[in-house]
């Protein structure tokens, strides 16, 4: 049960809406190689107000079991580090509001301390310089071929038909639904297995004072965000983008506030002041990303099903995107 520290009011009003950044970061790793590359996004939502990102906690972490994973974070932690200057336009800097406060793990069970243990072996080792992550620069020039995109406006079908090479399908919790499209009227032996799952976050207030609670202008606000997944028997797809009008109170009353009191008595009196929920892109089989061309479309490259890690992986990821689209390949 991820929990995070917030030194302001978080509203379902307030939030400042982030782009999905999988298919962004891929044109970007693409352009950089590139400049007269010719790269069209397609966006269902051009004001990213329903994206993933933009209705998650926005958290960061190294804390993995798998190496690649711990890589892939890594170098999206420094590319949010070095965001303002390689992201500049002309002489004006880009603020991502990146901030490194921590990351922090608890484990109830003796079992589970012993796995955090042997996964923190494997992260001092990728943290510390023992292994170094390379992402040698690329440049080539992507070609294009064709593909089409059904879009429904005002009950009728319009058919946009662009030229292209390659697509990107980086639609995040809609990937499946996309992939099925682009396979026009093939029915795939093999779709991708990611679904969009709701997840929910709490923005809460604690009034007693906490020990050890102290923002970096050394006041202590007593404000956090916290999130929990649901129990299995209640995680199911969402297939109706009405379902995550609204949070589901019942996670807050019957799992977050009862573990939060049984961690910390004083968070005992705590108040949630909002909510608000958002699409998880869930890959079914192990949750983890998926950066590949699909077997039975070969020209699909697909970067989808992050499972919750898409903020810090969607820079390796596009990397990873734009060197495959290149080198068809990964290269070390």
């Amino acid at each position: 049960m991820p929990l995070y520290r917030t030194s302001k009011q978080r509203t379902r009003h307030r939030r400042r809406p982030r782009r999905p950044l999988h298919q962004l970061c891929t044109a970007y790793h693409l352009a950089l190689s590139s400049p007269r590359s010719n790269i069209t996004v397609l966006e269902r939502d051009p004001t990213y107000a329903l994206a993933s990102a933009t209705l998650s906690a926005r958290g960061i972490r190294q804390q993995f079991a798998l190496r690649q994973n711990v890589q892939m974070s890594l170098y999206g932690r420094n590319f949010l580090r070095s965001a303002h200057e390689l992201l500049r336009v002309d002489e004006e800097e880009v603020d991502v509001q990146f901030q490194e406060k921590g990351y922090l793990f608890l484990a109830s069970t003796e079992s589970g301390a012993e796995v955090m243990r042997r996964n923190h072996e494997v992260q001092v080792i990728l943290c510390w310089g023992a292994m170094v992550v390379s992402f040698p620069c690329i440049g080539e020039r992507i070609d294009l071929i064709w593909f089409c995109v059904m879009e429904q406006h005002r009950g009728k079908d319009i058919s946009n038909v662009y030229k292209v090479d390659n697509v990107v399908n980086a639609a995040g919790a809609h990937s499946a639904q996309l992939m099925a499209m682009l396979a026009g009227q093939k029915k795939l032996m093999h779709p991708i297995p990611v679904e969009p799952r709701k997840r929910c976050i709490f923005f809460f207030h604690c009034a007693t004072e906490q020990k050890g609670h102290v923002e970096d202008n050394g006041e202590a606000t007593g404000n956090f965000v916290c999130r929990v997944s649901p129990m299995k028997e209640r995680d199911h797809a969402v297939h109706e983008m009405t379902d995550i009008d609204y949070a589901d109170h019942e996670l807050w009353e019957e799992v977050i506030w009862p573990a939060l009191y049984h961690r910390a008595p004083a968070l005992g009196e705590v108040k949630s002041k909002s909510s608000w929920a958002g699409l998880y892109e869930y890959n079914s089989l192990d949750q983890n990303a998926i950066v590949d061309f699909h077997p039975e479309v070969p020209n699909v490259l697909m970067a989808c099903g992050f499972s919750g890690h898409g903020l810090q992986q969607a820079p390796a990821a596009g990397r990873a995107a734009a060197e495959l689209l290149v080198n068809v390949n990964f290269r070390p």
